[in-house]
């Protein structure tokens, strides 16, 4: 055999020229490992809560040995498979092989970033665009759908008057301030609890009564002082109705911390700024890659999926303890609404949350009746007034008929029972208003 030619094994040819690393040629593994380093680099950008060496928990550190050991692996591997190939064709055999996936995770990242929408759109889905005060309001002369209705608002961001308003100087007007529930989630801008009530209003007082929608969907009660403060007072009502509890649920280690709007949001343009902001204290891929923000969204709904539906009433999953900071909280925000209304001249009144007792989702139903009551002690303590409704629907037939599935947005049915409830409470108000108003004139 010449010195030059190669050995060959049962008629395999095999190169003795490159060494070999655990049984596969160490050039390739090289090759392979390579590009699965440089992108495992960026998993050292992390700042562990429990840092127990450097910035790193214990429990991070043994994920960076886990990572470390499985690109490895998968580097053996393909360096193994690639060992038959000619000794000139491994190393690029090896090398497009690990390229390949990730050449894919690029292309999918790319994909969703260019088909990824505002992370504002399920705010603008319900008509609002970004607010600096308040993270959200409604967008001003807007016009859109959803759940099988249209809503329009004016230039000064309240839902649309449906009825020619009051010219006279004798207006007497009445504004109702709120989230979803007010400004009619699923209803026409004639079908609303508020339009409904002008209408019985003015049956008995005339046309000169005016009620305004000023109802923000999905804001709480913090956001809603706000717009009190920036776009109803200004309108200088005479009575100021507040109707409104479930944006202000949160459990105490979120009340404590809560703003309209987190930052994530509303400094979010793309839904990868938004995980940027979102992410702001984890890793690197954790705060850029797309693809790990879909694929642990979904394992979360799969985990969801084996937990099982949570059944009522026999799940309790929170207690009236876990709400006491967002008590105090609403408490406040709406003594504060009745405390700039009554500066202003304008009458408040805090009317109870209407709701069924199969309210979604489950700790609606521990909340809600927790805040409610105890902004009803307070005002009650204080002598504030307020409108009691919360035992008008006992007497109801099928009184679940008279919401949206939810079980507390007010449908057509229960927009018309809630302003029935309203007119006999709010006439007499208007009526003793009316009367000061003709005897301060006429004095």
């Amino acid at each position: 055999m010449a010195a030059s030619e190669p050995l060959s094994i049962q008629g395999r040819s095999c190169d003795t020229d490159e060494g070999s690393f655990l049984g596969v040629p160490w050039r390739s593994f090289v090759y392979a490992y390579v590009p699965i380093g440089l992108l495992s680099l960026p998993m050292l950008d992390h700042r562990s809560r429990d840092a127990v060496f450097g910035p790193y928990s214990w429990h991070y550190i043994v994920v960076l040995l886990l990572l470390f050991l499985a690109g490895a692996s998968f580097a053996w591997t393909i360096a193994r498979l690639v060992r038959r190939a000619p000794a000139e064709l491994r190393e690029k055999f090896a090398l497009m092989i690990v390229m390949m996936p990730i050449g894919v995770i690029i292309a999918a990242e790319i994909y969703l970033g260019v088909r990824g929408e505002d992370a504002f759109r399920r705010y603008s889905e319900w008509g609002n665009g970004r607010s600096a005060l308040m993270g959200f309001e409604v967008l001003p002369n807007h016009k859109w759908e959803m759940a099988e209705a249209t809503y329009t608002t004016d230039g000064k961001r309240f839902r649309t008057h449906a009825n020619p308003r009051s010219t006279s100087d004798d207006e007497f007007l009445v504004v109702t301030i709120g989230g979803s529930s007010v400004f009619g989630y699923g209803l026409n801008d004639d079908e609303t609890w508020p339009h409904l009530l002008e209408e019985k209003l003015r049956k008995r007082f005339g046309d000169t009564v005016t009620v305004l929608n000023a109802g923000n969907n999905a804001q709480n009660t913090f956001q809603q002082m706000i717009r009190c403060y920036t776009r109803v007072l200004p309108e200088k009502p005479d009575l100021v109705i507040q109707y409104g509890a479930t944006n202000d649920v949160r459990k105490n280690a979120d009340a404590l911390r809560y703003v309209p709007m987190d930052e994530s949001i509303v400094y979010a343009f793309t839904d990868r700024d938004y995980q940027r902001h979102l992410n702001r204290n984890n890793g690197f891929y954790d705060r850029n890659s797309l693809l790990l923000g879909l694929g642990k969204r979904f394992v979360a709904k799969q985990m969801e999926k084996l937990k099982g539906p949570v059944l009522y009433p026999t799940v309790k999953e929170a207690t009236q303890a876990d709400y006491e900071e967002a008590r105090e909280i609403y408490v406040r925000n709406v003594r504060t609404m009745r405390m700039m209304c009554e500066e202003r001249g304008a009458r408040f009144v805090a009317v109870t949350f209407l709701f069924h007792p199969t309210m979604e989702p489950a700790r609606y139903r521990i909340a809600i009746p927790f805040l409610v009551n105890a902004l009803m002690d307070d005002f009650a303590g204080s002598g504030y007034e307020t409108i009691d409704i919360r035992d008008t629907l006992k007497d109801v037939p099928e009184s679940d008929r008279l919401f949206f599935p939810d079980m507390y947005h007010p449908n057509r049915k229960g927009a018309s029972f809630l302003a029935e409830q309203l007119d006999k409470s709010i006439a007499p108000i208007v009526a003793e208003m009316m009367s000061e108003r003709l005897i301060g004139e006429s004095g």
